[in-house]
C-alpha cells in the first residue's frame, strides 16, 4: 500500500466525519432542513433494507418447514372432512399448503418506497386467516379440533 492510498484514505475518512459535523455547526433554516431531509432517507433506506432483510430470512428459515412429502396430510384431511377436501386437485393442495407454510403480508407501512413485511403467521392468525380462507370446515373448529389439526395433520410444534 502506497502513501497516496494511505493519505486517500485519510482524506476520505476525514470528510466523512467532519462533513454531518459541519453541517450539525449550521444553524441556517435551509441546512437545516437538507439535514433532516438527508436524515429521513437514510432512516427510509434503513428501514428498507432492514425489512428486506428480515422478508430474507424468514423466507429462507422458516419457523415451520413443509414437509417432503404432505400425502399422509392429505388423506388424513380427506378421511375427516370429505365434503370439503374431496374435490382438491394438485393445484388445490399446494395452494392450500402455501397457505399454512407460506409468508404472509403482514406489515404495510403504507408507502411504495418501503416493501411489504412478509412472515409467516402464528398458530392463531392461521386459525383466523382459515377459517376465512377456508370457511368449511375450518370456521367450526373448536380448541380440540384445531389441537388435532395442529397435532396430527400438520405436525406444528410449539
Amino acid at each position: 500500500m502506497s502513501i497516496r492510498n494511505i493519505v486517500s484514505i485519510v482524506l476520505l475518512v476525514g470528510l466523512t466525519v467532519s462533513i454531518p459535523a459541519i453541517f450539525k455547526s449550521i444553524k441556517s433554516d435551509a441546512f437545516v432542513d437538507i439535514r433532516q431531509k438527508l436524515t429521513g432517507n437514510f432512516l427510509g433506506i434503513y428501514r428498507r433494507m432492514e425489512v428486506l432483510k428480515k422478508n430474507f430470512e424468514d423466507e429462507f428459515t422458516p419457523r415451520i418447514k413443509k414437509p417432503l412429502s404432505t400425502y399422509a396430510a392429505e388423506e388424513k384431511l380427506t378421511t375427516y372432512f370429505a365434503q370439503e377436501f374431496a374435490s382438491f386437485n394438485r393445484a388445490d393442495w399446494d395452494k392450500f399448503w402455501n397457505f399454512i407454510y407460506g409468508t404472509h403480508v403482514t406489515d404495510d407501512y403504507g408507502k411504495d418506497f418501503y416493501p411489504k413485511r412478509k412472515r409467516q403467521l402464528t398458530k392463531r392468525e392461521l386459525e383466523q386467516a382459515l377459517a376465512k380462507e377456508y370457511p368449511m370446515p375450518f370456521s367450526y373448529f373448536n380448541k380440540e379440533h384445531w389441537n388435532a389439526f395442529w397435532q396430527d395433520v400438520v405436525k406444528y410444534g410449539e
